[in-house]
């Protein structure tokens, strides 16, 4: 066995499947079958699950690859459910089982030196989540801005006048498309980003899908920020477990703490926490440090100027200090 063997845990419920599965994965000199159930699974192990063992899975805390047979659409959701980082449509695409592999035992992230991707998700609606977004992309410089929230399309408030480009035109592609590709789809946004927009069907990328749209987004840009809405959608949790960095946009109220802890359940425990101060007399700062579990990073108030620019389809031409801060701090964590 090569000294750098990667382990796999395969779990189905069907024996015969997972000796096909094995099958191929021996054949393979770097991969061995270390177990055939997921609590068996060790740290540093990928687990490739698939049928009831995949639908009754609940956030597995390894690396993911989920296979599907005769039932696609619910294997999909299984997966998102689950934390899968790639989607195996079996047996017509087990010669692509390897590579899905090695990638999500690298965490579905391209080799370094390539993009940050930065989920950003609101705790509840109101709270100018797109608007914060877009002023991060804009002071991260070389950022690109990915829309996951097709109810809210928040980002189109940014977008330049007539047609746009929205995820619909590359979804067909997106499991496999290369960073130029990606490029060619996006369209300006403010403060010299680019951005890919939300679709207007309402149509969402499933776990390939997402997969490949952020591989390529990792090298179009030093920083991607998506803008995932409240969080509420399967990509867009997906997205949050696959991210570097993830923020939270909070404001100093009952509904933001409820929101922030069904979050930190669905892929953003940890986040940053970006708080909107809207009230005089919103709940203690003390007191929402001890609900989010963490001091804000950064503080904003409201402001009529920002509301306005926004309304005129841009940003106001001093950014809030807390975001410039935020992205300075961002670009040094990550040598940009």
């Amino acid at each position: 066995m090569p000294a750098e063997s990667l382990g796999v845990v395969v779990a189905h419920d069907d024996r015969a499947v997972i000796e096909q599965i094995a099958g191929v994965l021996e054949a393979i000199p770097d991969l061995f079958v270390a177990a055939t159930s997921i609590e068996a699974a060790r740290p540093g192990n990928v687990v490739v699950a698939g049928g009831e063992m995949l639908f009754t899975a609940r956030h597995v805390p390894h690396p993911l690859v989920a296979v599907a047979f005769d039932d696609p659409v619910r294997t999909a959701r299984a997966a998102l459910a689950a934390g899968a980082r790639e989607l195996i449509r079996w047996p017509d695409e087990s010669d692509r089982l390897a590579a899905a592999v090695r990638r999500a035992a690298s965490n579905g992230h391209a080799p370094p030196g390539e993009g940050v991707v930065v989920a950003v998700a609101g705790a509840r609606g109101g709270l100018g989540t797109s608007t914060t977004v877009a002023a991060l992309a804009a002071g991260l410089r070389d950022a690109i801005v990915l829309d996951l929230d097709p109810v809210g399309a928040g980002q189109r408030a940014f977008a330049p006048s007539g047609e746009i480009r929205t995820i619909d035109d590359v979804l067909p592609s997106l499991a496999d498309i290369d960073p130029d590709a990606l490029a060619a789809s996006l369209v300006p946004h403010a403060g010299e980003a680019r951005a890919l927009h939300a679709s207007r069907t309402g149509a969402e990328p499933d776990v390939r899908e997402l997969n490949g749209l952020l591989r390529a987004a990792r090298g179009c840009a030093h920083f991607t920020v998506i803008d995932c809405g409240r969080g509420s959608s399967d990509a867009a949790r997906l997205a949050a477990r696959n991210s570097d960095v993830r923020i939270l946009v909070a404001g100093d109220d009952v509904a933001s703490i409820r929101g922030a802890r069904r979050l930190f359940d669905v892929g953003f425990r940890g986040a940053r926490i970006v708080l909107r101060r809207e009230r005089r007399r919103g709940i203690s700062l003390r007191d929402l440090e001890s609900a989010f579990g963490a001091r804000p990073d950064a503080v904003l108030k409201t402001s009529r100027d920002v509301a306005r620019a926004v309304d005129l389809g841009r940003l106001p031409r001093r950014p809030a200090r807390a975001i410039a801060r935020l992205a300075e701090e961002l670009r040094g964590a990550n040598g940009r």
